[in-house]
């Protein structure tokens, strides 16, 4: 590469294409958010009959709190939920027992199932819907570990009143209602990928519903057999069905739990292995983003350039800042719980590009030399989109 010679001015372009792409990004972003968020709710007329399947695995921080929001959910027809557990000993069975205890609309189930192709959430998932009511018209899909708003089962699915509309997703938002540096990196770090996801029609899976005779006409079932991960498998599948993913953004959840480096990494490093296989091109292009900021960073420390250096540095400063200063104007209910250091949080995002670019470098490499994905208690190894491979667990069951 010695006979490629690049002048101060070939970089500053480099870095202002950079910027573009991003702000013009934040401001597709920011408009259909406004546009979720200012459209009237959805009216109680089209209301289909529906079933919500909660996978369960553990009762971790916020569990309860999280539980209470779901079944209060504000959906003007007929509701069902099913909270399913990998087995009665599992320390969430319990806790949903007395939760659920008089509410009509609202069962725990315990799988029993154990994976062997796919994984543990996916086997309780299926046990679940097969034993969801007849009359169901609409499969809603959430976790156990969010917080959703009172109107998100409302807001799913009535976007599904668009025929063209094969899957309604939502995405997830970090609050953190305690103070630590991780917590607080993992606010940024998921805050800031939600744009690149909608824009690319990524699939969420703390946040799905579909019709359910799409589901069945569709084969989600034989595609979800043979995945890790249900999300990223269903979008893979939709681009070929030349039908529309549709994001609402009115229904975004939040988490609360906390995390250390350990958690923090071992989720993230997860995500990126499996956007490697499931969705290279989201992937890649993520990858060549990286590298062009490495490229723009270490020309100006050695040449040096430290005009182009501050320049650089307030170009992703104002990405940060953009983004979630469209959180805390559009969706500011979200944060209320946000611990009181953290309230100025997109001044404080737009201060952290180094160490999320640190971080996405650690993310993509990770997801370079390694195919293993821990989780739930279990082992598994991906050999391709529809090949997993179990390699071991500590105790049976499913996860979530």
């Amino acid at each position: 590469m010695g006979w490629i010679r690049f002048t101060p001015s070939d970089l500053y372009c480099a870095a202002t294409a950079i910027a573009v792409a991003q702000l013009y990004s934040d401001f597709k972003f920011w408009r259909l958010l406004r546009r979720e968020v200012a459209s009237p709710p959805p009216g109680p007329a089209k209301a289909l009959p529906a079933t919500l399947i909660i996978p369960c695995k553990g009762a971790g921080e916020g569990f309860d709190a999280n539980v209470r929001a779901l079944l209060d959910q504000d959906y003007p027809g007929e509701l069902e939920l099913l909270f399913v557990t990998p087995s009665e000993s599992d320390p969430a069975f319990a806790r949903l027992k007395d939760a659920l205890s008089g509410n009509p609309r609202a069962r725990v189930l315990a799988s029993g199932a154990v994976p062997t192709r796919s994984s543990g959430k996916i086997v309780d998932l299926f046990f679940a819907l097969d034993r969801a009511a007849p009359g169901s018209e609409v499969l809603l899909f959430a976790d156990a570990d969010i917080r959703v708003p009172r109107t998100w089962s409302r807001d799913m699915a009535a976007a599904l009143d668009d025929p063209e509309v094969v899957i309604a997703t939502s995405a997830l938002l970090y609050v953190p209602e305690r103070k630590g540096l991780w917590n607080f990196l993992r606010l940024v770090w998921m805050g800031i990928g939600v744009p690149y996801a909608v824009h690319m029609e990524c699939v969420t899976g703390q946040s799905i519903a579909m019709r359910r005779k799409d589901f069945s006409d569709l084969g989600v079932r034989s595609i979800w057999e043979r995945s890790l991960m249900e999300d990223m498998a269903l979008a893979a599948a939709a681009r070929g069905w030349s039908r529309k993913i549709r994001f609402v953004g009115r229904a975004m959840p939040v988490a609360t739990d906390g995390c250390g480096a350990r958690e923090f990494f071992g989720v993230f490093n997860k995500w990126m292995r499996c956007f490697r296989v499931y969705d290279f091109r989201f992937w890649s292009m993520g990858a060549l983003l990286i590298l062009a900021k490495i490229w723009i960073l270490t020309w100006g420390v050695r040449h040096p350039e430290p005009w182009l250096l501050a320049y650089f540095a307030a170009a992703e400063s104002l990405n940060l800042y953009v983004v979630f200063w469209t959180y805390s104007r559009l969706l500011p209910d979200r944060f209320t719980g946000i611990h009181p250091a953290y309230r100025n949080f997109p001044l404080l995002a737009s201060l952290c590009w180094p160490a999320l670019l640190v971080i996405w470098v650690v993310n993509w490499m990770s997801s370079m030399w390694s195919n293993d994905i821990h989780w739930g208690g279990v082992h598994y190894r991906l050999h391709g989109p529809d090949e997993v491979e179990i390699i071991g667990r500590q105790r049976a069951g499913g996860g979530s």
